[in-house]
């Protein structure tokens, strides 16, 4: 018979297992909406009614806090979880989060932005506290977390299959058919050094998602491609064979994508993490040091943050 100590403990069980969803939740969402730094309109409004489909800098600050939240739930409820590991990230990722929140101060711009940085990184520390362990609430949440990624990934491929095999010539298309109308309306000429650049950059065949840049869609679709692929290598003995496919496919076309759009730092990082995955399959030794060596660099990145904050107004 369950005990009323049994019961608590069930309980706030289920609130790190909703806490830890609703994080990667905020985090798919994150990734599947458009966000713009500043609203405003590129019309005229009485022409073009039609309002921004996405959030601005209010609507990424309530995600920012949702998340911290949530985060802050997960953290205390889990700090036992987070072991020496995390409890080393957590007082590296401290010091940033007051960088953030000193700068943050003086305009808004600085402020939603340093939000976005400490809610993903408490975020992040969260979903470890979560995501460690053997326990029932663990395994649940992994699996939400695994469900996300997967998800994220196939709405990313498909929209930067479409973007790169349709929108693409379409956009082309209407550009070369308006393209006097369009530069006149700007206070451009043809041919000067804005409505080259406007061009330049207008031809360049991209994937970018919901994310407007190429180098930000490059830079998740690595991490899901290296994530993804990691997960099928190390369980396709466990998994189902469909499931593992289906892994393997995204997988695959994320890291597609991102050979497609060329960023050398999204590049390097995918090479690196899938010469990582690749190789610990091949020796639990090789997987221990290469899972220390993966953890380390957000950790570096973090002390990195700190000491570039020491020097505002240095040129690196």
């Amino acid at each position: 018979m369950a005990t009323d100590y049994d019961n608590d403990v069930a309980r706030l069980n289920r609130l790190v297992f909703v806490a830890s969803t609703a994080i990667c939740a905020i985090a798919a969402g994150r990734c599947l909406v458009s966000f713009a730094p500043s609203v405003w309109f590129d019309v005229d409004p009485s022409f073009d009614g039609m309002p921004f489909l996405g959030l601005g800098p209010l609507g990424s600050m309530v995600l920012d806090a949702f998340t911290l939240f949530f985060a802050a739930i997960v953290l205390i409820l889990r700090a036992s979880a987070l072991g020496r590991m995390g409890a080393t990230a957590l007082l590296l990722v401290i010091p940033g989060a007051l960088v953030a929140a000193f700068f943050g101060s003086n305009n808004l711009d600085d402020g939603w932005r340093g939000a976005t940085w400490c809610a993903g990184a408490f975020g992040a520390l969260a979903l470890f506290a979560a995501l460690s362990g053997r326990d029932e609430v663990a395994r649940r949440s992994r699996s939400v977390c695994v469900a996300v990624l997967l998800s994220v990934g196939a709405a990313l491929v498909v929209k930067g299959c479409w973007q790169v095999l349709v929108e693409h010539a379409q956009t082309v298309a209407a550009f070369e058919s308006n393209r006097g109308a369009l530069f006149a309306a700007q206070g451009w000429f043809d041919g000067s050094p804005q409505a080259l650049t406007y061009e330049r950059r207008l031809l360049q065949n991209e994937a970018t998602g919901w994310f407007g840049l190429s180098n930000i869609f490059s830079a998740i679709a690595a991490v899901i491609s290296i994530a993804i692929g990691s997960l099928a290598l190390h369980f396709r003995k466990q998994m189902e064979p469909f499931a593992c496919a289906a892994m393997m496919l995204v997988a695959v076309l994320c890291g597609a994508l991102v050979l497609y759009n060329g960023g050398k730092g999204a590049i390097g990082a995918l090479i690196l993490g899938a010469s990582i995955a690749f190789a610990s399959t091949r020796s639990p030794k090789w997987m221990s040091w290469s899972a220390r060596f993966m953890i380390a660099i957000p950790f570096a990145i973090a002390i990195a943050v700190c000491v570039r904050a020491l020097f505002p107004g240095a040129a690196f």
